[in-house]
């Protein structure tokens, strides 16, 4: 599990990805495979709805455009 430390830093990288590529969504189909694709994962704590392997809470990184899954599923 990372630090918050480690997730703040990620997660400002990410925004910062975010913002360069001006701001794109996933669509609605990407964000729903995304979705069932991070349902099945072993790595997924399902009562925060975060991954465990980067820290990310999905409910915000699904959305992103730019984001990927750490383990390369998406």
């Amino acid at each position: 599990m990372t630090n918050i430390v480690n997730q703040a830093a990620s997660f400002a990288k990410a925004i910062a990805i975010q913002v360069a590529a001006g701001c794109p969504t996933a669509d609605k189909d990407e964000q729903k495979k995304r979705h069932d694709i991070c349902g099945t994962c072993p790595l997924l704590d399902i009562e925060n709805y975060k991954c465990k392997k980067c820290g990310c809470k999905l409910h915000l990184k699904i959305p992103l455009g730019t984001s990927k899954c750490p383990l390369g599923k998406w």
